[in-house]
């Protein structure tokens, strides 16, 4: 009898130790698990204050692409409203920016990839008239150009275009997609892309979001 009450108290005291030790390991596992949630909001912070640093306040993916009237430089009249149940890439560039000039080329050849797709191009160019035809003269551009400055026309502010070139892809149901800057040569930024490839990769995802 008494063997059995010792075996007993050793039963208790391996279950007191193994509940414990499995208790330990749970709060541990918690412990590690909020460590790393806290880091991975900490790095957002991060990235969100160094974006808007850079002048990256973008639209909301999800929101409704604003509106806009522009017009081409034939005096043709380009508006969102015109590209109703087709995606559209709007690409903001400039005159006399090297990586606007390297990537306008790029663009051309991403039309069929585009059209396949029932995606329209756009290319608002950030300058006047005359340098706006100059522009399509030195490219031989063959792409839908709408001519528009920062101080005639929202569209830069409403898009929230920091700099070029930048993009913003609309979906069939006139929502943001994606937005982000093309640049020359590799980054370490994850809200910019370096390549017509890349831009392919995008609109192959598009997933046409629900109004």
């Amino acid at each position: 009898m008494n063997f059995n009450i010792h075996q007993s108290k050793r039963y208790d005291k391996k279950m007191f130790f193994s509940n414990n030790t499995l208790l330990s390991i749970i709060v541990i596992l918690y412990v590690i698990s909020l460590s790393n949630f806290l880091l991975i909001i900490e790095i957002a912070k991060k990235n969100l204050s160094k974006q808007r640093s850079l002048g990256f306040d973008w639209l909301e993916i999800g929101s409704r692409a604003p509106k806009f009237y522009l017009q081409g430089i034939q005096r043709e009249i380009f508006q969102l409203d015109d590209y109703s149940q087709k995606g559209l890439l709007i690409v903001f560039i400039r005159p006399h920016c090297r990586t606007c000039d390297s990537i306008v080329p790029k663009l051309e050849k991403l039309t069929a990839f585009l059209r396949e797709r029932s995606i329209c191009i756009l290319i608002v160019c950030m300058t006047d008239l005359a340098n706006a035809k100059e522009f399509v003269k030195i490219f031989e551009l063959s792409l839908n150009l709408a001519v528009a400055t920062k101080s005639n026309n929202k569209i830069f502010n409403d898009y929230k275009v920091g700099a070029t070139p930048f993009f913003c892809l609309i979906n069939k149901k006139q929502r943001v997609e994606d937005v982000g800057y093309f640049w020359p040569e590799e980054r370490e930024n994850s809200w910019t892309i370096n390549s017509i490839d890349s831009m392919e990769k995008i609109v192959s995802k598009q997933n046409h979001l629900v109004v």
